[in-house]
């Protein structure tokens, strides 16, 4: 089933010394608002996912974070069925 958002989270690994409290905009579309925040870490990744838990329907990960299941573990750390993808590479 097709689901439409009207705001997401999307977090990017932009390495050590991102500062999330400074690495981060919001995109604004006529349907859509997207927040994109950068952080150095997967913990701080998911500090932040609990920090938009409760403001956003969706949390995406860039793909830089691998293939190893890191989205399953910020929906864990959440502790509920929330919404949480990954970008995924088919060349990786």
């Amino acid at each position: 089933m097709w689901c439409v958002l009207k705001k997401y989270l999307f977090i990017f690994m932009g390495g050590a010394g991102t500062n999330s409290g400074k690495e981060r905009c919001i995109v604004h579309c006529p349907e859509l608002d997207q927040i994109v925040i950068g952080v150095p870490d997967m913990k701080k990744a998911i500090e932040v996912a609990k920090e938009f838990a409760e403001k956003v329907e969706a949390i995406e990960l860039c793909g830089y974070f691998g293939k190893e299941g890191r989205d399953v573990e910020v929906a864990k750390a959440l502790g509920t069925k929330f919404r949480v993808g990954a970008v995924k590479y088919v060349t990786d």
